[in-house]
């Protein structure tokens, strides 16, 4: 369950501001360090806090660098915890790499009966990411009835919907495309 936590904590770093992500980092006593699932010893929390803090100029640069859309911050992000967390792999014991290995793995995340990569999954969030001040301003509208809302809801998840299939590949279109099995009566 913590590999979970860890690799949720991981993403939730990747869409947080410098200001929560300072409230984030605030040490933790080296005794409570738990790291993948992994309870850490002292020498390796501290090797440990030394990875995340020398990530940091990197992580801070990503975040300033306003060239780059929030997909690819995220994802340049998520490369820097992939490699925090092979540097944590090569300090840890050989019973300690044996159970983060252990740790259960996220399920696939599935949209519209495909199977996604995590690439196309973290794409397909930053989709739903970026369609969201256009939902607020939908439910929140007085004016609207009930049947528009869900009218301009349906449109909104149906150009999320373009935007995934732009990214699948065509084996992945081909499942998506089948046709959904009737009911006979």
């Amino acid at each position: 369950m913590m590999a979970i936590y860890d690799n949720i904590k991981l993403r939730l770093r990747a869409i947080l501001t410098p200001e929560q992500l300072a409230i984030m980092d605030k040490p933790p006593t080296p005794e409570s360090v738990v790291a993948f699932g992994v309870k850490l010893t002292a020498a390796q929390a501290e090797k440990y806090k030394t990875f995340i803090a020398a990530a940091g100029p990197a992580e801070k640069a990503i975040i300033a660098n306003a060239k780059l859309s929030e997909a690819e911050k995220r994802t340049q992000k998520m490369a820097i915890y992939d490699n925090i967390k092979l540097q944590l792999r090569a300090i840890l014991t050989t019973e300690q790499l044996a159970k983060m290995d252990k740790l259960p793995t996220p399920e696939p995340v599935v949209a519209f009966g495909v199977k996604l990569t995590a690439a196309q999954a973290e794409q397909l969030k930053a989709f739903s990411i970026a369609a969201e001040p256009a939902k607020k301003l939908i439910r929140e509208n007085a004016t609207l009835s009930e049947a528009d809302k869900r009218t301009q809801m349906m449109a909104i998840y149906d150009n999320i919907k373009l935007q995934l299939r732009a990214i699948l590949t065509p084996k992945q279109l081909a499942i998506m495309d089948k046709p959904a099995p009737t009911a006979e009566h």
